[in-house]
């Protein structure tokens, strides 16, 4: 539930905002698409009476913590840790990584 939801996301994002995958853009959009999720989550565990930490994305897919979490970017539990503030420690400024660097906007 966890990918398609972030992909159902994307879906949005690209009709309403039209995001380009350049740096920034790609990270607003990855961010976005985690907030689709957490949304998504949020109501499964509401409505069908889940007990899914919202705040994770991709743990059904990765185990041991998930791809990202959104409540904390820098744990060291996920995948993939990275950035709670624009240029922050953690910031793909190398490879402008848009998943990493879309933990600012998902986060806050």
């Amino acid at each position: 539930m966890d990918i398609v939801s972030h992909e159902f996301g994307h879906g949005i994002n690209g009709d309403l905002a039209g995001f380009t995958y350049d740096p920034e853009p790609g990270a607003l959009d990855e961010g976005f698409s985690d907030i689709w999720n957490v949304g998504v989550n949020n109501y499964v565990n509401k409505v069908l009476g889940m007990q899914k930490n919202i705040w994770l994305v991709g743990d059904e897919t990765v185990p041991g913590g998930g791809m990202r979490s959104v409540s904390n970017p820098k744990s060291t539990t996920v995948m993939s840790p990275g950035p709670n503030t624009y240029y922050g420690g953690l910031w793909d400024s190398e490879n402008n990584e848009a998943h990493t660097n879309s933990l600012v906007l998902s986060h806050w």
